[in-house]
Parts: structure tokens; C-alpha cells; sequence
């Protein structure tokens, strides 16, 4: 009996010393990690144009500055993958202001995107739009394919309408119409984040077309962003360098409706040059290789923490 409890109390003793290592080592990657946003910071800091963010930034893609960083007694690495075709691992981290404001954007935007990267229907496209901002808005009228709290409060699980602004991007999967399969379809592109507008220099096409953009307009922005190899992400990319530049810098390349569009939307501070809230993926360890930590957090270039989210 005597060696029983000897044994147990000896497994429970080792199970408490792993226990507090795997802690320790947990907690001494997260400082880790917390040295990373700092890294980050200072990289923004050196920005030598603020003013205007583009595809060749430093924080976009650079493996010397964001790959396998040693830190203390660790190292940390930050990266993303690209939405090109081989779904490439780039080093860096991505602006919130290349995504659609779920706050901001009106609802014929929503409705752009639902239709091309959704796959919806026009009149499913046209529900979820007007749901979204039924979502929203503060007041408790329904629009003609919207939803308020008569159709929330009707479901076998009910909940209210929130009937105020989205807080994460996540909570859209409460809104009416919106599946689990179209939430991940349309998600990458949607934010919570950043000035409110999207910044032309470094969207996606499918955020351009959702803003009213033609397909010869997008192929012309993505062709002036990419410079003179047509490739974006190497050092001739170009940025434009203020609204007030789009016709005189866009002029060549882009048809004058969508310059026109671009234009309007500037004037509604719905699209801009820069960048202010930025996303980034970082996975920290110690140098025992024990217990990594990874991690999402959203940061503005002031130095706030806006969301952090380890996983």
C-alpha cells in the first residue's frame, strides 16, 4: 500500500513539474511574441512615406526582417499567406485597409462582393446587403430584404439584432442569410479595422470590383500598382500618392468612369492612399523549441493594440 502511494504521489508530483514548465515556456512565448509587435512598430516607424502605403513596403514581404527573428531566449516569425495562386508564405503583414469596413461601406458594396466572391444571386446578394445593415443601423425598421429582431427573435435559438456597429468581423455569421460557407468565402475580405476606407494601393481586385471599379479599371490600378515588369511585390512597384493625384497618376491606365468612381468614393472618404491598422500572424518560441505559441492581433500604427487572439 505503502509503494501505491509513494508511485501515486510521484506521478502527480511529475505531472504538476510538466504542468508548470509547459506554462512557464507558454508564458515566455508570449513575451516573445510581444516583442514581435514591438519589431513591427519600429518597422512602421522607419516608413519613409506614411502618407502613402503601397505593395512594395517593407511590411509586406521581407524574410530578412520578419523570418525566424531571434529574440532573448527565443525567436519569433510573422507571416501570411498570399492569395496568389500557389498560396504563397510571404514575411511580413498585411494592412486592415485592404479589406471592405463592415461599419462603413454601404450596402451596394456588400452586394458587389456577395455576387462575385459569394457566388450569390442578385436577389440573395440584395438580402444579405440589407441585412448586414439592418445589422447595423440603430433603428428597428426592417429594410424590404433586410432583417430586424421580428425575424432574429423567430429562430429555434434566438437572439436579438444588434441594431449597432459590427465589433468583429465574426459576428456577420449572426446576420440573416450569411452560411458558414459563405462567411468563409467573404471574410478574408471584410474588416472591423483601419480608417474606414480602403486604401487603392494595396487592395485586392475583388475589393476594387466590390467598389464599383470596372474589370478594365482593376486590371488598370493593378497594372500602375505593378510597375514596369507588371509584377507586384518587387522594387518598381508604384503607389499612388494621393487622392488628389487619380487622374493625373491614373490617367493612362485606368478608363475615365472608374477614375470618376474612384473620385466620388474619395469625396464619401471611402477609399484612401494610406494605411493605419495592421494585421499580423506570429508564431514565438524559446530556444528549447518547447511549447510555441501562435497568435492574430491587429495593431495601429500609433502602437494601440486593437484585438489579440492566441490560438
Amino acid at each position: 500500500l505503502l509503494s501505491f502511494l509513494a508511485a501515486g504521489l510521484g506521478s502527480r508530483g511529475i505531472f504538476a513539474l510538466e504542468v508548470t514548465d509547459r506554462l512557464e515556456g507558454q508564458l515566455r512565448a508570449s513575451y516573445i511574441a510581444l516583442g514581435a509587435v514591438q519589431h513591427a512598430l519600429k518597422i512602421l516607424a522607419q516608413d519613409p512615406s506614411p502618407s502613402a502605403d503601397g505593395p512594395n513596403e517593407q511590411w509586406v514581404n521581407n524574410q530578412m526582417l520578419f523570418h525566424h527573428q531571434s529574440l532573448g531566449a527565443g525567436h519569433f516569425t510573422i507571416s501570411y499567406t498570399m492569395d496568389d495562386a500557389a498560396s504563397t508564405t510571404a514575411y511580413g503583414f498585411v494592412d486592415e485597409e485592404r479589406k471592405l469596413n463592415l461599419n462603413t461601406m454601404p450596402g451596394e458594396v456588400f452586394r458587389n462582393l456577395l455576387e462575385d466572391v459569394g457566388g450569390l444571386r442578385e436577389d440573395q446578394a440584395l438580402m444579405v446587403a440589407e441585412a448586414i445593415e439592418d445589422w447595423r443601423d440603430e433603428d428597428t425598421t426592417a429594410r424590404p430584404d433586410g432583417a430586424e429582431n421580428f425575424y432574429y427573435l423567430g429562430l429555434e435559438d434566438a437572439y436579438e439584432c444588434k441594431d449597432g456597429p459590427f465589433d468583429n468581423v465574426e459576428e456577420l455569421r449572426l446576420v440573416k442569410g450569411v452560411s458558414p460557407e459563405l462567411f468563409a468565402r467573404v471574410a478574408p475580405y471584410l474588416t472591423v479595422y483601419g480608417s474606414g476606407g480602403v486604401n487603392l494601393n494595396t487592395a485586392r481586385p475583388p475589393v476594387l470590383r466590390a467598389l464599383g471599379v470596372s474589370e478594365q479599371g482593376v486590371n488598370g490600378l493593378v497594372f500602375y500598382r505593378s510597375g514596369e515588369d507588371n509584377t507586384e511585390g518587387t522594387t518598381d512597384d508604384r503607389a499612388l500618392s494621393a487622392l488628389t493625384a487619380l487622374s493625373g497618376e491614373l490617367a493612362k491606365s485606368v478608363p475615365t468612369e472608374d477614375i470618376n468612381r474612384l473620385t466620388q468614393l474619395a469625396q464619401d472618404n471611402l477609399v484612401t492612399v494610406q494605411s493605419e491598422d495592421f494585421r499580423l500572424s506570429i508564431t514565438a518560441q524559446t530556444e528549447q523549441m518547447r511549447y510555441p505559441v501562435s497568435l492574430q492581433c491587429v495593431i495601429s500604427r500609433s502602437g494601440q493594440i486593437k484585438a489579440w487572439t492566441e490560438r
